[in-house]
């Protein structure tokens, strides 16, 4: 797993989190604990994503004021794992 903490003193009600994201060979993304995106982000185990990057969107609803959590859980088939992201907060 890889994870980002950060705290908010309140939640935009437009926040949302757009990005892009590659991943060895594939991952699911969790905020605070509940799973957000499909399973296998951007392909699945038999067919790698870290050739390109796929988009994502989290939404201000899976926030809260206080500590925050995204966990990138990177699922690999043999070999070392990898994962790039790139989001910015809009809102």
């Amino acid at each position: 797993d890889y994870v980002v903490t950060w705290s908010l003193d309140a939640v935009p009600e437009s926040l949302v989190i757009r990005g892009q994201i590659a991943a060895d060979n594939a991952c699911t993304i969790l905020v605070n604990g509940i799973e957000i995106s499909n399973p296998w982000i951007g392909g699945n185990s038999q067919a790698p994503v870290f050739t390109h990057l796929t988009s994502f969107a989290l939404p201000g609803s899976a926030f809260f004021a206080g500590t925050n959590q995204i966990v990138f859980r990177v699922s690999n088939t043999g070999g070392p794992t990898g994962l790039l992201v790139a989001f910015a907060a809009l809102g």
